[in-house]
Protein backbone atom coordinates (compact mmCIF):
# COMPACT_ATOMS: atom_id res chain seq x y z
CA UNK A 1 0.00 0.00 0.00
CA UNK A 2 1.63 3.08 -1.03
CA UNK A 3 2.32 6.22 1.12
CA UNK A 4 -1.08 7.92 -0.96
CA UNK A 5 -3.96 5.47 -0.08
CA UNK A 6 -2.89 4.80 3.49
CA UNK A 7 -3.69 8.97 4.13
CA UNK A 8 -6.99 8.12 2.33
CA UNK A 9 -7.65 5.37 4.80
CA UNK A 10 -7.49 7.91 7.68
CA UNK A 11 -11.28 9.18 8.49
CA UNK A 12 -10.52 12.89 8.28
CA UNK A 13 -12.08 12.79 5.02
CA UNK A 14 -9.16 13.18 2.49
CA UNK A 15 -9.77 13.36 -0.93
CA UNK A 16 -7.99 12.82 -4.12
CA UNK A 17 -7.76 15.78 -6.51
CA UNK A 18 -6.54 16.34 -10.11
CA UNK A 19 -4.89 19.54 -10.34
CA UNK A 20 -5.25 22.06 -13.84
CA UNK A 21 -1.36 20.84 -14.74
CA UNK A 22 -2.41 17.14 -14.13
CA UNK A 23 -1.33 16.39 -11.13
CA UNK A 24 -2.64 14.78 -8.43
CA UNK A 25 -2.60 15.94 -4.76
CA UNK A 26 -4.40 14.74 -1.67
CA UNK A 27 -6.89 17.61 -0.25
CA UNK A 28 -7.08 17.46 3.72
CA UNK A 29 -9.99 17.05 5.15
CA UNK A 30 -12.04 18.45 8.13
CA UNK A 31 -11.68 16.46 11.13
CA UNK A 32 -14.93 14.99 13.41
CA UNK A 33 -14.56 16.86 15.97
CA UNK A 34 -13.66 20.30 14.09
CA UNK A 35 -17.13 19.62 12.29
CA UNK A 36 -19.01 19.46 15.77
CA UNK A 37 -17.60 22.18 17.12
CA UNK A 38 -18.13 24.44 13.54
CA UNK A 39 -21.72 22.88 13.97
CA UNK A 40 -22.42 23.65 17.35
CA UNK A 41 -21.12 27.26 16.73
CA UNK A 42 -23.73 27.68 14.01
CA UNK A 43 -26.58 26.17 16.16
CA UNK A 44 -25.69 28.48 19.05
CA UNK A 45 -25.25 31.48 16.89
CA UNK A 46 -27.49 31.15 13.66
CA UNK A 47 -26.47 31.83 10.08
CA UNK A 48 -24.21 34.92 9.79
CA UNK A 49 -26.65 37.38 7.78
CA UNK A 50 -24.22 40.07 5.90
CA UNK A 51 -25.86 43.62 5.00
CA UNK A 52 -24.38 45.80 2.61
CA UNK A 53 -21.88 47.53 4.97
CA UNK A 54 -21.01 44.90 7.14
CA UNK A 55 -17.55 44.38 6.34
CA UNK A 56 -17.39 47.91 7.70
CA UNK A 57 -19.57 47.85 10.94
CA UNK A 58 -17.00 44.78 11.54
CA UNK A 59 -13.92 46.67 11.36
CA UNK A 60 -15.81 49.09 13.53
CA UNK A 61 -16.68 47.01 16.03
CA UNK A 62 -13.29 44.63 16.13
CA UNK A 63 -11.29 48.13 16.96
CA UNK A 64 -13.52 49.59 19.26
CA UNK A 65 -14.09 46.87 21.51
CA UNK A 66 -10.01 46.78 21.12
CA UNK A 67 -9.45 50.32 22.30
CA UNK A 68 -11.78 49.88 25.03
CA UNK A 69 -8.92 47.22 26.80
CA UNK A 70 -6.39 49.02 29.39
CA UNK A 71 -3.26 49.97 27.65
CA UNK A 72 -1.52 47.15 29.23
CA UNK A 73 -4.41 44.78 27.96
CA UNK A 74 -3.41 45.86 24.59
CA UNK A 75 0.11 45.27 24.49
CA UNK A 76 1.11 42.59 22.18
CA UNK A 77 -2.64 42.29 21.21
CA UNK A 78 -4.41 43.10 17.89
CA UNK A 79 -7.96 44.15 17.14
CA UNK A 80 -7.45 40.99 14.07
CA UNK A 81 -5.27 37.92 14.00
CA UNK A 82 -2.85 39.58 11.79
CA UNK A 83 -1.58 35.47 10.79
CA UNK A 84 -5.92 34.32 10.33
CA UNK A 85 -6.37 34.52 6.53
CA UNK A 86 -9.67 35.04 7.20
CA UNK A 87 -9.10 38.36 9.31
CA UNK A 88 -6.75 39.63 7.04
CA UNK A 89 -9.09 39.43 3.77
CA UNK A 90 -11.54 40.72 5.55
CA UNK A 91 -10.15 43.76 6.18
CA UNK A 92 -8.38 44.15 2.74
CA UNK A 93 -12.33 43.95 1.68
CA UNK A 94 -13.28 46.59 3.99
CA UNK A 95 -10.54 49.23 2.31
CA UNK A 96 -11.66 48.25 -1.38
CA UNK A 97 -15.12 49.18 -0.40
CA UNK A 98 -14.21 52.10 0.92
CA UNK A 99 -12.01 53.22 -1.88
CA UNK A 100 -14.83 52.29 -4.66
CA UNK A 101 -17.27 53.95 -2.69
CA UNK A 102 -14.44 57.27 -3.41
CA UNK A 103 -14.38 57.74 0.83
CA UNK A 104 -10.47 58.29 0.50
CA UNK A 105 -10.33 59.68 3.57
CA UNK A 106 -11.79 57.07 5.80
CA UNK A 107 -9.70 54.58 3.47
CA UNK A 108 -6.36 56.22 4.17
CA UNK A 109 -7.06 56.68 7.74
CA UNK A 110 -7.61 52.82 7.96
CA UNK A 111 -4.50 52.05 6.02
CA UNK A 112 -2.43 54.43 8.21
CA UNK A 113 -3.46 52.49 11.12
CA UNK A 114 -3.08 49.43 10.20
CA UNK A 115 0.59 49.99 8.33
CA UNK A 116 1.45 51.55 11.83
CA UNK A 117 1.16 48.29 13.35
CA UNK A 118 4.40 46.88 14.76
CA UNK A 119 5.17 43.29 16.57
CA UNK A 120 8.28 41.75 15.67
CA UNK A 121 6.79 38.08 16.61
CA UNK A 122 4.60 38.47 13.66
CA UNK A 123 6.58 41.17 10.89
CA UNK A 124 8.77 38.49 9.46
CA UNK A 125 5.94 35.85 8.80
CA UNK A 126 5.25 36.27 5.08
CA UNK A 127 1.85 36.44 4.87
CA UNK A 128 1.73 39.52 7.22
CA UNK A 129 4.49 41.13 4.74
CA UNK A 130 1.61 40.47 1.83
CA UNK A 131 -1.29 41.71 4.33
CA UNK A 132 0.78 44.78 4.79
CA UNK A 133 1.73 45.09 1.14
CA UNK A 134 -1.55 44.93 -0.27
CA UNK A 135 -2.37 47.88 2.61
CA UNK A 136 0.22 49.91 1.32
CA UNK A 137 -1.28 49.52 -2.23
CA UNK A 138 -4.06 50.67 -1.21
CA UNK A 139 -3.23 53.52 1.05
CA UNK A 140 -1.28 55.04 -2.58
CA UNK A 141 -4.50 54.36 -4.76
CA UNK A 142 -6.00 57.03 -1.74
CA UNK A 143 -3.09 59.69 -1.31
CA UNK A 144 -3.18 59.38 -5.71
CA UNK A 145 -7.15 60.04 -5.57
CA UNK A 146 -6.95 62.83 -2.81
CA UNK A 147 -3.58 64.53 -4.63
Amino acid sequence: MSTLESQLKSTDGSVLVKTSTGKIKVRKGQTEEAFLEQKQQFLETGPQINDYNWLIEDYDKRLEKFTQLAPEERKGKHFFDPLNKVDTEKIIRCLNLLYYEKRYDECLQRCHFLIGIEDADIEKNKKFQLFKSDVASIKLACELKLS
